[in-house]
């Protein structure tokens, strides 16, 4: 008449938790197949721990595998983007103090092709993103990386005579900056590392270059919009068999104007 009732004693030792494991195993078997003979049941019960417990450490090994492979993977892409803007960054700033302002009209021609090479690497993060690799929003990375494309690429590589301003120079130099510190900031989060003075750097680093950056643009798209108007590059117009019409100049105003709104 005393019987051990495990399921109402909260207790953690490896007994009671293979007790716990038997009555459970023994309560599945018995509602799936019905009453069955005792030694029969014994030997279910031992087989269905295992398998259960086979299957819980391939789930387990699993999920460490993906977790190596991801970590392992976000690694070494956040070093390699990293250390392309760190180059852009420090040689951009170690040629105008080495050969003075002049240097400023000639660095995008220097660092346009390791400039380039690593805002189309950084065209993964929208995969990333998309697939779960990493937690950022979609949205908000589909943002923030088409809108540096656009100027990047339809703007200020078009267009040599925006070469050579200082807010090409700015421009080059605010985004490098602050994708110094994004990217080991990215790294320390991979391994849970807590690094204060990195973490400060990385939500305050912004703070001023931000605008700077947002004003560089709109400056350069400013001036590209009379340039693309006389040249008439990347325009469709009417008449045609698409029916459709499409100027870079449009596309250029439009986004003149939500970097004002920014602003």
């Amino acid at each position: 008449w005393l019987k051990f009732d495990v399921d109402s004693v909260d207790l953690t030792d490896e007994e009671t938790i293979a007790a716990r494991k038997l009555a459970d195993a023994k309560r599945k078997l018995e509602s799936e197949h019905g009453p069955i003979p005792e030694d029969a049941k014994i030997q279910q019960i031992s087989q269905m721990i295992n398998v259960d417990e086979l299957s819980k450490d391939i789930d387990e090994a699993e999920r460490e595998m993906y977790d190596l492979l991801r970590n392992s993977y976000l690694t070494i892409y956040n070093s390699v983007v990293w250390l392309g803007y760190f180059y852009v960054f420090f040689v951009s700033l170690l040629r105008v103090a080495i050969e003075g302002r002049g240097a400023m009209a000639t660095n995008y021609a220097v660092m346009s092709w390791l400039l380039k090479s690593c805002q189309q690497t950084v065209f993964l993060e929208l995969i990333h993103s998309a697939t779960g690799i990493t937690k950022n929003p979609l949205s908000a990375s589909i943002m923030q990386i088409l809108g540096r494309a656009v100027v990047l690429f339809l703007v200020v590589d078009m267009e040599p005579a925006l070469q050579t301003t200082f807010c090409c120079y700015a421009l080059v130099v605010a985004w490098s900056a602050i994708e110094v510190v994004r990217y080991p900031y990215y790294v320390a989060q991979i391994y849970d590392v807590y690094l204060p003075r990195l973490m400060w750097a990385r939500y305050s680093i912004w703070i001023p270059l931000y605008p700077v950056g947002v004003a560089c643009e709109a400056f350069l798209v400013y001036q590209c919009i009379g340039m693309v108007a006389a040249s008439k590059r990347f325009s469709l117009y009417l008449p045609n068999r698409l029916n459709l019409a499409s100027t870079l100049k449009h596309t250029s105003s439009s986004t003149l104007s939500r970097l004002l709104q920014v602003v």
